[in-house]
């Protein structure tokens, strides 16, 4: 996601946050500045404010939200509309014939193609924030961030420690 750091990502507790991976293991860490934040809306707040380029590309990440929606929904109805043509054409073609049609196959894999698109599109604007955010974070002075009440999917909610650097922790 692009509202946290490259890092190492660690828990204080025991618990299960429901994320892949059952094996846990006791580590010692090394952190002595670190970004503290209550959550991860203000740590995007105190990261927008360390960098500019980060903020950019955070907001930029709606904006290719907003667009590649648009276009999703351009493809269903597209595709919906094709169906309804056939569907109400005298030359209505079989189920079979549909699917060797080019103008189907064009319509039928476009939603498909534009998810896939988006995803490429988000992945690559993601991996982009957090890089100046690490950066921003790194020259800044801080080693590592501290979110008071991460709060994700599956309904966890746990402190988080991410710690920049592979070097600052040891088992």
């Amino acid at each position: 996601d692009n509202e946290t750091p490259f890092g190492i990502f660690l828990k204080d507790s025991e618990k299960d946050i429901g994320l892949k991976g059952k094996k846990q293991m006791q580590l010692y860490v090394r952190m002595f500045n670190p970004l503290i934040a209550q959550d991860r809306i203000q740590l995007v707040q105190k990261a927008k404010e360390l960098s500019p380029e980060y903020a950019e590309l955070y907001d930029r990440s709606k904006e290719i939200d907003k667009e590649y929606s648009k276009k999703h929904e351009d493809a269903i109805k597209d595709f919906n509309d094709f169906i309804i043509r056939n569907s109400e054409s005298e030359n209505r073609k079989t189920r079979e014939e549909l699917y060797k049609d080019p103008d189907f196959l064009k319509v039928w894999e476009a939603e498909d193609n534009i998810v896939d698109e988006w995803q490429a599109v988000n992945r690559e604007n993601d991996y982009k924030a957090k890089e100046a955010l690490t950066k921003a974070l790194k020259d800044s002075g801080y080693d590592g961030v501290i979110l008071k009440t991460d709060t994700g999917s599956f309904g966890r909610s746990t402190n988080t420690y991410i710690i920049l650097d592979n070097t600052q922790v040891k088992s």
